[in-house]
């Protein structure tokens, strides 16, 4: 090893600067200077140095790399900063291995550098202003760190300028911020979220659709939206100036305040309930009150925040709903009696009509036939026709008085609900009418397992009618057919058809077929009463169903119909 002189350059890292004249003399010697400590620092780099001459002509000292080491290894080379000591004239002497790990070189290849190559190129100049301090001379600023592959490192670099047998030197500590600047920016970040969601819920708050309040524990007012203001009528530094004690409506303070109390105790958490507010003009308005507690990490209570809503009109409602239900329930008391009254009324017509009228009925058609059989010889071909008129008209009537009763008894009999096999109840509709014209031959198709809950009777009475029409509107055909089955019913329990090919109906009339005493045919081509629909309708109705046909004429009628038990009356 050997030891070098520095080559004397004025000022912190002269170096690397201007020449500061024009004079030919002072630059060809300030080319030497950079050269010689060009040179100086090459053979630093390369370890044939290992002592420094410093300092001016006739008063050198020697400077021991070893001996610097000496003196900052156990200590400096421990620190978690970027540590560095320099010459006089702006040489990197020693620098840490933490100041090699922040500039990505290795603490040799830092030795012998100029010291500007430390920093950023537009922070240079105020780097060199930093380096111009005397012994015991002090300065830090913020700096940006210039690293190996281009990027900077943001610093805190603090100077210190000492005396070494003489010499001044500078100690250069430099405090890596990065992990402090990211901490920073996620603060800022973190504030910056907060004041948004603040002013989120600020603005959330001052539109609500509903009042909300802050309240302390005794109940004062502490904040308050402009919905609140709007239902109490009061301005918002009012409110805040009042208790809920003020507002209160006196019916409902001790359960609003006892509701308090239990919060204030820890004994609930929130609360919910209806009361009356009076508002600044003495008007009284329903609101439902929403109360929670907010308790700091402690569990001691902090404040009393509330959702009010108004429901006065809701009250109103409500009370108008009352009425109405009180109102309906009278007139259904009055119907109810009516209808009683109705039916008694129609109990007696019947038992007229059963035993009043039927008695000069009888008398008709009795006196009649003993016309017809005992003055017969009497009476000319004219007057016969008019004792037979009248004895088929006393008949006809007596046919309309007992179909008359029939629809009377189906509107207003007691229903007994209960699974029937309508299948089977088809079946022996059409026995009875085979046994009672066993001559005549007509195709019958009857769907197995047609099964209904409904009134047995009542039921009989639908298909009896059903079967009955078709069996007499197929009279005329050749090959005269009936069928029974079912069908989907979405809106019902089941649903069920009765077909015949007979001779059918005007489809332009099928609203009059279920009215009372409504024919589409004369007496002449079928005879009937026109009852028998009606007292189909009422009966499928009755069972909660709905019945309706379609038809062609000459090709046949269906007769569709549906029954539901739950909805039956």
């Amino acid at each position: 090893m050997s030891t070098r002189p520095v080559p004397q350059v004025t000022g912190p890292g002269r170096a690397e600067s201007e020449p500061a004249g024009e004079n030919p003399d002072e630059v060809a010697q300030l080319r030497t200077e950079l050269r010689e400590a060009q040179e100086t620092i090459e053979a630093i780099r390369g370890g044939g140095v290992d002592s420094l001459v410093i300092g001016p002509a006739g008063q050198e000292q020697l400077y021991s790399r070893s001996g610097t080491d000496r003196t900052y290894r156990l200590v400096v080379e421990a620190m978690s900063e970027g540590a560095a000591t320099i010459s006089p004239r702006g040489v990197i002497l020693y620098a840490n291995p933490r100041l090699g790990l922040m500039t990505g070189r290795s603490p040799a290849e830092l030795l012998g550098t100029a010291v500007l190559d430390l920093i950023s190129g537009p922070q240079r100049a105020e780097f060199t202003r930093l380096l111009d301090i005397g012994t015991s001379g002090t300065a830090r600023a913020e700096m940006q760190l210039a690293t190996l592959d281009g990027t900077s490192v943001p610093v805190l670099l603090a100077v210190s300028g000492f005396d070494l047998d003489g010499m001044l030197l500078r100690c250069l500590v430099l405090t890596d911020l990065s992990a402090q600047r990211a901490a920073e920016a996620q603060t800022a970040a973190a504030h910056q979220a907060l004041r948004v969601s603040e002013e989120r819920l600020l603005t959330l708050v001052d539109n609500a659709p509903i009042g909300i309040e802050e309240l302390t524990r005794s109940g004062e007012l502490v904040r308050v939206n402009p919905r609140l203001c709007e239902i109490t009528g009061y301005t918002g530094d009012e409110l805040r100036s009042l208790r809920i004690q003020d507002i209160t409506h006196p019916g409902d303070l001790d359960a609003d305040l006892a509701n308090m109390q239990r919060l204030g105790s820890g004994e609930i958490d929130s609360y919910s309930m209806e009361k009356r507010d009076v508002r600044k003009d003495g008007g009284v308005v329903w609101v439902e009150a929403n109360r929670a507690a907010v308790h700091d990490p402690d569990g001691n209570l902090v404040l009393v925040v509330g959702a009010v809503r108004d429901i006065t009109a809701q009250r109103d409602a409500e009370a108008e709903v009352q009425r109405l239900k009180s109102d309906l329930e009278v007139r259904v008391e009055r119907r109810t009696a009516d209808l009683a009254l109705a039916n008694k009324n129609l109990e007696a017509f019947s038992y007229s009509v059963s035993h009043d009228l039927r008695a000069p009925l009888r008398a008709l058609s009795g006196y009649s036939e003993a016309l017809l059989e005992d003055y017969s010889d009497h009476l000319d071909e004219t007057g016969r026709g008019y004792a037979e008129r009248i004895q088929a008209a006393s008949e006809r009537m007596a046919t309309l008085i007992d179909d008359l009763l029939q629809l009377a008894r189906v509107s207003r009999s007691r229903m007994h609900i209960r699974p029937v096999d309508l299948s089977a109840e088809v079946a022996g509709v059409v026995r009875e009418f085979q046994s009672a014209d066993p001559g005549r031959r007509i195709g019958i198709s009857i769907q197995d397992g047609v099964r209904a809950t409904a009134d047995r009777g009542l039921i009989r009475t639908v298909v009896q009618n059903l079967v009955e029409n078709a069996w007499k509107f197929t009279t005329r055909q050749e090959d005269p057919t009936i069928e029974f089955g079912s069908m989907p019913a979405d809106d019902a329990e089941i649903g069920c058809f009765v077909r015949d090919n007979g001779a059918g109906f005007d489809p332009a009339h099928a609203a009059k077929l279920f009215k009372p005493f409504e024919r589409l045919h004369t007496d002449t081509d079928f005879a009937g009463s026109g009852i028998g629909l009606a007292s189909v309708q009422r009966i499928i109705e009755r069972h909660g169903g709905r019945i309706w046909a379609e038809s062609e004429v000459g090709v046949g009628a269906t007769f569709y119909f549906t029954l539901d038990a739950t909805h039956a009356s």
